[in-house]
């Protein structure tokens, strides 16, 4: 999940006709706790290890701006996606090894991949929308087979493979439309959509065109949670349609909803959830965008006067939004631990790795990636 100017958009996206079975599930009643803003742990604290820095021997391969899509694969490989390159592979340590495909629409290339997720089988989904397809690539690192995807499907976790994918979408037919959950099927040459369901009642108003996707997080148990990136209220699932519980935020910083805006040269950034995650003890890890300390010198290049710009290099993103990380303990509804990380974390790995764009001591930046931990004890 992973281009912050690409993910800034998806609420835009128009919605597209989709070839759809199955029934539409409903939003079901749950019981709603509301997670105080205050940390209960006063003990625990964020661990982090030394960051794996990519290398490569040729200038190309060198990552130098944020990937479109990230992930790791059952080898410990990272594989990183950028707009109508090659994908690239690179070892545990971070040095580059291969690039897998080409660029472009044709067979074996990727236009603009937006998520890579490792599947049984030492295979790979990757979703291009830009291609409006889904490419598989095999375990010998080519690419297998496709199916058209006239939508654009976000965050997918795999229940069962390749009949049942928990996607977010929004979706224009009358059993899907307002939804922003769906279960989706991928074995033919075109996406099925089997269900379509919500924590809330299915809603088409203007206001909720900035909320009409949730970020999804896989739990342990086979369940999984999903946020909207501007209602910071978290909603525990089961399986797809049976909601357990929802785990609504009480933070006065974030507003309900945010507006979820970059800001202006006179009004900061405001707080948006970007990333999601649950350990294996089934805690919660948040990914918030808030403002920096230094937003006001973000816009230092921006045209003076100006009210837009066509550039995105107008505005220093580094100096605009930190992250800020919050550990949420499902079971007692608390937030465990809280810690701001300088820079903006473009995905979390398995195993709680961030892939994080921080600035250098020189100002420019660098993409790293980071094992999270949390400890308790001093």
């Amino acid at each position: 999940m992973v281009r912050y100017w690409r993910r800034f958009a998806h609420g835009f996206v128009l919605a597209l006709l989709f070839a759809c079975s199955g029934r539409t599930v409903h939003a079901q009643a749950a019981v709603t706790r509301v997670v105080p803003d205050a940390v209960s742990c006063a003990t625990c604290r964020l661990v982090r290890s030394p960051a794996i820095r990519f290398t490569a021997p040729r200038i190309d391969d060198l990552v130098e701006i944020a990937p479109s899509a990230a992930t790791v694969d059952g080898k410990g490989r990272f594989w990183l996606a950028f707009d109508r390159e090659p994908l690239r592979v690179y070892d545990a340590t971070g040095a580059f090894r291969k690039s897998v495909g080409g660029a472009g629409q044709g067979p074996g290339e990727f236009e603009a991949p937006d998520f890579l997720l490792p599947l049984p089988g030492d295979s790979l989904l990757v979703l291009d929308a830009y291609g409006r397809r889904g490419l598989v690539v095999g375990p010998n690192d080519s690419v297998v087979r496709q199916f058209s995807m006239p939508q654009q499907l976000l965050y997918p976790i795999v229940r069962a493979w390749p009949s049942e994918i928990v996607v977010s979408a929004r979706l224009g037919t009358p059993a899907a439309a307002g939804f922003p959950l769906h279960v989706v099927s991928v074995g033919g040459r075109a996406v099925m959509v089997r269900r379509s369901f919500g924590a809330v009642a299915a809603s088409l108003t203007p206001k909720d065109i900035y909320s009409a996707y949730e970020y999804l997080a896989a739990t342990p148990g086979g369940g999984f949670v999903s946020v909207s990136p501007v209602r910071y209220a978290l909603h525990v699932w089961s399986r797809p349609g049976v909601l357990q519980s929802t785990l609504r935020r009480e933070a006065p910083w974030f507003g309900d909803p945010s507006s979820g805006r970059i800001g202006t040269p006179t009004e900061p950034p405001s707080p948006r959830v970007v990333a999601l995650h649950v350990d294996a003890n089934e805690r919660i890890w948040s990914f918030v965008r808030v403002a920096a300390p230094t937003w006001r010198s973000a816009w230092s290049r921006f045209p003076a006067g100006a009210r837009e710009t066509t550039s995105p290099m107008d505005i220093d993103r580094l100096r605009l939004t930190n992250s800020l990380v919050e550990v949420i303990d499902a079971a007692s509804g608390r937030v465990l631990v809280r810690e701001t990380l300088q820079g903006n974390v473009l995905a979390v790995l398995p195993g709680v790795r961030v892939l994080l764009q921080r600035p250098r001591l020189n100002g420019d930046a660098e993409i790293v990636v980071e094992q999270m931990s949390l400890r308790r004890g001093r």
